[in-house]
């Protein structure tokens, strides 16, 4: 068996997936509870189906679109 990957490769990993794939057992049978939002960023607990694993989304703004009125 290998050696284990580290926090910082699984959490390279899930961001390379765009969160669509459990960090441990690769599953995308996932659950993802209410956003909280708190100041300038918003957070989301996540659990897999599979393995049981749970993790906590973090969310930041990168881009906005305007609309404005003629």
């Amino acid at each position: 068996m290998g050696k284990p990957k580290s926090k910082e490769e699984l959490e390279k990993a899930y961001l390379k997936n765009d969160g669509e794939r459990c960090p441990i057992c690769q599953s995308s049978d996932l659950e993802g509870e209410s956003l909280e939002v708190e100041a300038s960023k918003v957070y989301q607990n996540v659990s897999c189906f599979v393995c049981g694993a749970s993790w906590t989304d973090e969310y930041t703004l990168s881009d906005v679109n305007i609309q404005m009125e003629d």
